[in-house]
């Protein structure tokens, strides 16, 4: 019998060593295998989860924050409607008045396009009448506006003064 010393201890003949070195690494082997097992899974997790907070920020924003703009931007063109509306019974300026006038229709026809768009977006029957009301605000507030428009037109700048309560009680 061989007997050699490792680590301080002694050991049998090379058919033992072997034995005990086989037993070692399939040991090390398989710790390995299910390292790489485990990371693996972990690995098709994190995808997983990644996806779903992909879709669930896409729903998001969807749902909600492309709503939140159209509103967002259906107002801010309506206010500047409103005073630029006003602001033409003031000015005395040609090319002001012409740009004012461009951009009032401009802001209209973006305005029913931003309906239409925001429209789509509503899923809550509750939020779709409010969507109703919205609009026809809106359309109360763009008739009072061209109701002064075409007062000015025609320079009856008086009734078109006399128009604009109706148009602050709309707003």
């Amino acid at each position: 019998m061989y007997i050699k010393e490792i680590g301080g201890r002694e050991m049998g003949n090379n058919n033992t060593n072997i034995k005990l070195f086989n037993k070692n690494s399939f040991k090390l082997v398989s710790t390995f295998a299910l390292i790489i097992t485990l990371m693996l899974i972990m690995s098709m997790l994190s995808v997983y989860t990644s996806y779903k907070i992909n879709a669930a920020s896409e729903s998001l924003y969807h749902d909600n924050t492309l709503g939140i703009s159209y509103v967002s931007e259906l107002d801010s063109k309506s206010e500047y409607n409103y005073f630029a509306t006003k602001l033409l019974l003031y000015t005395n300026d040609a090319n002001e008045k012409d740009t004012l006038l461009k951009n009032i229709t401009d802001n209209n026809e973006r305005n029913d396009s931003l309906l239409t768009l925001y429209e789509d977006t509503i899923k809550v029957e509750e939020d779709r009448e409010l969507f109703k009301e919205m609009s026809n605000l809106l359309n109360e507030h763009k008739e009072a506006s061209d109701e002064i428009l075409n007062l000015l037109s025609e320079n009856r700048i008086a009734e078109a003064e006399a128009a604009v309560p109706n148009l602050d009680a709309i707003r």
